[in-house]
């Protein structure tokens, strides 16, 4: 069994959600859960899309949710938190939770610490050094001080292309590189056809 609202909550702590934006998320959550009322929603206040906080519905919605219209609007932006870490997506003007997140909430955490595991998965560890990359020691040296120099002043970011052919060790390298400067390393998402994917995934664990 699972605890939806606990579920709820770590997201919120996870992402450092303020309580406007944990309240407009429950609304998000919940609706899809009770469908009756959706409909009596939508049937007064039109489809629940970016452009549904109008004057007519915004007295309705603070109601509601207890949130100012101006709030809403401000959250349901693009660029809002909800959005860039990949919680919520905007389909052809439909808002809903995306499906990582769905089915987040359907899974059983113990801990926050499970949570990020579960959206960001296992760091990846290498038993290489930099000794095996002896033949370009100097780009080695100059990433590995980049890296731990970023993180020292927290810098955001930062991006090193490595380009090569299938099998030339760009992973094995990016590996013990981020290891070397003491960082963890995490692998993005794979899919090569949806780009809101990859670089909500990318957000997200940049943010966590």
């Amino acid at each position: 069994e699972y605890d939806f609202d606990k579920n709820l909550s770590f997201i919120a702590d996870a992402f450092g959600l303020s309580p406007t934006c944990r309240r407009l998320l429950q609304f998000f959550v919940y609706i899809p859960k009770m469908p009756m009322l959706r409909d009596v929603l939508e049937n007064f206040m039109g489809p629940i899309d970016r452009d549904f906080m109008d004057e007519d519905n915004a007295v309705f919605f603070e109601e509601l949710c207890h949130v100012p219209a101006s709030e809403i609007k401000n959250l349901l932006a693009p660029k809002s938190v909800l959005f860039t870490s990949g919680i919520l997506m905007n389909r052809l003007g439909n808002i809903r939770l995306t499906e990582k997140f769905t089915k987040l909430l359907s899974k059983k955490f113990n801990n926050p610490d499970e949570v990020h595991t579960f959206l960001v998965g296992e760091t990846i560890k290498s038993d290489l050094t930099a000794d095996n990359f002896i033949h370009i020691a100097d780009d080695f040296a100059n990433i590995k001080k980049l890296l731990k120099t970023a993180a020292k002043n927290n810098t955001q970011g930062v991006n090193i292309l490595l380009y090569g052919n299938t099998g030339t060790g760009k992973t094995s390298f990016a590996t013990t590189v981020a290891n070397a400067a003491g960082l963890n390393l995490y692998f993005g998402s794979k899919d090569k056809d949806d780009c809101d994917a990859r670089c909500n995934e990318l957000n997200r664990t940049q943010m966590l």
